[in-house]
């Protein structure tokens, strides 16, 4: 239901920022996988990023979004029952997609536009995540992502390590 709601704002979103005036069609959509997280990779083929955290199937999906607002599958990466995924943009000029799945607490980290799994160490970070988010400071171009628990945030820093990604943990004050 969660994964539902996701693609009728997703859809919302893409159809307004596409064209002046549009016909949706909402219909009940039937996934197959548990989800909790969505997230857009922007460009001129968008990307919905969807976490899956069932237990057999877990991880990430992602999904090409299309005119009229259609959601193809185009990549599942099955890292384990995943509690958050989340996608950052512009790293070392690729998009990439941070998945913290529950049974290792690693982070791992994806290319958004090849799938392919890019080096980052595999940083442990356990807790009870619920969800996350990125940002981008203005001031110095720095990427970050935050963790969000039911008993505390962690921040991250994002960057890029030539072929490599940079995961470092921000001790906040």
């Amino acid at each position: 239901m969660i994964f539902a709601n996701g693609l009728f704002w997703a859809s919302a979103i893409f159809a307004v920022a596409s064209a002046q005036s549009v016909n949706l069609t909402l219909v009940p959509v039937a996934t197959g996988f548990k989800d909790e997280n969505t997230g857009f990779i922007y460009g001129s083929s968008p990307i919905l990023v969807a976490n899956d955290k069932s237990a057999d199937n877990g991880g990430f999906r992602t999904f090409a979004v299309a005119q009229p607002p259609t959601f193809k599958q185009i990549a599942h990466e099955k890292t384990g029952r995943s509690k958050v995924v989340v996608p950052v943009h512009d790293i070392g000029g690729r998009d990439l997609i941070i998945n913290i799945p529950s049974p290792d607490s690693l982070i791992r980290v994806f290319d958004a536009k090849t799938g392919k799994k890019v080096d980052s160490k595999d940083k442990v970070q356990l807790g009870d995540w619920s969800t996350a988010c990125a940002w981008r400071s203005q001031k110095s171009g720095e990427s970050y992502f935050f963790l969000f628990g039911k008993s505390k945030v962690v921040q991250f820093l994002v960057r890029d390590k030539k072929k490599d990604v940079e995961i470092v943990e921000v001790r906040l004050p």
